[in-house]
């Protein structure tokens, strides 16, 4: 269940910038969305840094910051990627 717990923000964050960027907004707004902008969304990040020192120390808490760090990598180029198709970003950029 604390796996789940902290895992849940960035899938969430996660949600939003995908939400964002099919209702047709910009690459600005779409990233403003994995902003803490609102309360909902501060208290996804209170969550998530309040579980960051038990993470460091804890070999399965650890392994879940690593996966949702690695999903919030993907959402941004992914988003990226999407901005550069559609003309937003210059066609020469390297999302990664």
């Amino acid at each position: 269940e604390t796996q789940s717990t902290y895992r849940s923000p960035g899938y969430r964050a996660a949600i939003r910038v995908d939400k964002e960027f099919l209702e047709k907004h910009d690459l600005a707004t779409c990233l403003e969305t994995l902003l803490a902008t609102n309360e909902d969304e501060l208290s996804d990040w209170q969550a998530w840094f309040g579980f960051w020192e038990k993470a460091t120390f804890d070999p399965e808490l650890s392994e879940v910051r690593l996966g949702v760090v690695e999903a919030t990598h993907n959402t941004i180029k992914n988003l990226l990627e999407r901005a550069r198709d559609r003309g937003e970003l210059p066609k020469a950029l390297d999302a990664e």
